[in-house]
């Protein structure tokens, strides 16, 4: 099983974001497990994590996180799918990131 995790300011409002992946990932049968958190709580969610995703708000974070979790494939969620809380389309992307990620790590391209 995959672990996604959102990270925003304070965790607020990715919890509704968060609902609408597992949502859409129970929907299309996917086996992950999506947390939300704030930028204070994130080390309680990052060992566990295989993809993390930054609320838009938060955009200023990005290299920041992406130098402190190298391992990681680390996107910002666009500010349209972020506003609307698409939870598919916002699976997808963590889905894909996944899939690169896989790829990349058993050596395909």
């Amino acid at each position: 099983m995959k672990h996604i995790v959102l990270v925003c300011a304070v965790g607020m409002s990715s919890s509704i974001l968060v609902n609408r992946m597992i949502k859409a990932a129970t929907k299309t049968k996917t086996d992950v497990l999506v947390h939300g958190s704030g930028m204070g709580d994130l080390s309680q969610f990052i060992d566990e994590a295989d993809v993390l995703l930054i609320g838009p708000q938060i955009r200023y974070m990005e290299d920041k996180l992406k130098k402190q979790y190298s391992h990681l494939p680390i996107e910002v969620i666009e500010s349209k799918d972020y506003s609307m809380m698409n939870g598919e389309h916002v699976l997808e992307i963590a889905l894909s990131l996944l899939k690169e990620n896989d790829t990349t790590e058993n050596g395909e391209t």
